[in-house]
């Protein structure tokens, strides 16, 4: 940007289009239905003189049914309940198998995306351009410019396009547990050299620490997953090595993807 368009901002319309973070879950429970439903239809009810069998309605050892996704405990509970009519005499083994088999063939349930939480204060910055345009608060709430790219007032700026370094802190009005975390860089980017979250205990976690470099891209997403925190996240602090990507490397929202 010139330093005439800096002195003088001209307001800058602001696109509606609001990405959704993507969060998909893992379907661990089909391999596990797939598994029982083998395990039934193959064989029978133990006899008396054999040893005590393990519970063939169970789901495999080392899978927590609490800690499956709520379509995985359906896909669990169904396989559960025919299994169970079968080894108390309410249906036969061909009736098991048709239920088991359409079950196991029967398409599963969309994921319901988890929505994201925003940036809704700011804890610390090194720098802004000014306390209005290109000011640090314009990182809070979802993407205004994303995926639009380029020099834009409604993102943070620093003050000086390449200092050697540059921080923004910010916080998470309602605290939670998170996976990831995503980074909109609208103008230059490719700064952002390591990124670490704050849980709800005061500790500071990092969760990328990466070599700065140009992109040649209008602006990136950049979306950085993780283990699930133990405990809630209430802020992220993102640090640039601004002098590694010249120009000003503009943050335009940075929003968190919570566990559950």
């Amino acid at each position: 940007m010139s330093e005439t368009q800096r002195l003088t901002p001209a307001p800058v319309a602001r696109p509606s289009t609001v990405p959704v973070l993507a969060f998909a879950a893992i379907a661990s429970c089909v391999a596990a239905g797939l598994a029982i439903t083998a395990a039934i239809v193959r064989g029978g009810p133990a006899t008396a003189a054999a040893p005590p069998p393990v519970d063939p309605c169970a789901l495999p050892g080392g899978i927590d049914f609490a800690s499956l996704s709520d379509r995985d405990r359906t896909y669990a509970a169904r396989h559960a309940i025919a299994c169970s009519d079968f080894e108390h005499g309410r249906i036969d083994r061909a009736a098991l198998a048709a239920q088991l088999k359409a079950l196991d063939a029967a398409p599963p349930a969309p994921l319901v995306p988890v929505a994201p939480i925003w940036a809704s204060s700011v804890r610390g910055f090194s720098s802004q351009y000014t306390d209005s345009s290109w000011a640090a608060t314009r990182v809070l709430g979802p993407p205004d410019v994303y995926p639009a790219g380029g020099d834009n007032a409604n993102a943070w700026a620093s003050l000086d396009a390449d200092a050697p370094t540059e921080y923004i802190e910010v916080g998470f009005a309602t605290p939670r547990r998170l996976s990831a975390v995503d980074i909109f860089e609208t103008d230059a980017p490719g700064a952002v050299s390591h990124v670490e979250v704050i849980t709800a205990d005061g500790k500071r976690k990092t969760i990328y620490d990466g070599v700065a470099r140009p992109m040649n891209v209008p602006s990136f997403d950049r979306k950085l997953d993780f283990a699930c925190t133990d405990q809630p996240v209430i802020g992220v602090k993102v640090t640039l090595a601004s002098a590694a990507v010249p120009g000003w490397n503009e943050i335009d929202a940075i929003g968190g993807t919570p566990c559950d």
